[in-house]
C-alpha cells in the first residue's frame, strides 16, 4: 500500500468524523459492508440531518458551537469523497477548518468538552439553562502560540520591514457540567 496525500486527507477525514459522532470507523449497527463514511455519506439519502448522525452530545452545546460542527462534517465529509481528485489539498482542509474557527481554541475547547464526557458521566448532562459563560483565555500555551512575526528583508540591503500585527485571540466558550 502506497501512502499519498490524498490518502492522508481521507485518513484525516475519517478522524473528524469519529469525533463529530463518536462512532468507530466500522461498527456492526452500520450494516453489512457498511463503514462509517458510508454511513455518514449515505444519511441525507435516508432522509436523516445532520444532527441525528453527529455525537447527540453535541445537541447541548450552543447554536455558535453546532453551526462549527456543521462546518466541520462539510469539511470531513469533503476529504473523504470516493475519488481522490475531489478530496482537497491538506492545506485547504486546514484553510477550511480556521475559516469555520476564529482561532484553534475554540477547536480544542470542544474536543475538551467531548474527551470529559464518558459513558459513566454522559447521564448528567442536562440542556444548559444559561448560554454558555464567556471567558478570556489566559495566556496560551507554548504550543498553540502564534509564531514569531516574520519580517521582510530585500536583497539590496534595505532594513528589514516591520511585519504585520499579530493576531490577538478571541474569547474562548466553556462549558460548565454540574
Amino acid at each position: 500500500m502506497q501512502v499519498t496525500a490524498p490518502g492522508n486527507v481521507y485518513s484525516y477525514g475519517v478522524v473528524l468524523l469519529e469525533i463529530l459522532t463518536s462512532r468507530l470507523p466500522v461498527d456492526e449497527a452500520f450494516g453489512e459492508g457498511i463503514d462509517l463514511v458510508k454511513w455518514v455519506h449515505g444519511a441525507w439519502g435516508r432522509g436523516e440531518t445532520p444532527e441525528q448522525i453527529m455525537d447527540s452530545r453535541l445537541s447541548t452545546v450552543s447554536f455558535a458551537w453546532r453551526r462549527q460542527m456543521l462546518g466541520v462534517l462539510k469539511v470531513a465529509m469533503s476529504c473523504t469523497e470516493t475519488m481522490p481528485a475531489k478530496r482537497p489539498k491538506m492545506k485547504k482542509v486546514v484553510e477550511m477548518l480556521l475559516g469555520i474557527f476564529n482561532t484553534l481554541y475554540d477547536f480544542f475547547s470542544i474536543l475538551y468538552f467531548l474527551s470529559g464526557l464518558t459513558k459513566h458521566n454522559i447521564h448528567k448532562i442536562s440542556p444548559p439553562s444559561q448560554p454558555p459563560l464567556h471567558v478570556r483565555s489566559p495566556s496560551p500555551p507554548p504550543y498553540l502560540r502564534p509564531p514569531p512575526p516574520l519580517r521582510s528583508a530585500s536583497l539590496n540591503g534595505d532594513h528589514p520591514q516591520p511585519a504585520a500585527t499579530p493576531i490577538t485571540p478571541s474569547p474562548v466558550q466553556f462549558i460548565f457540567i454540574i
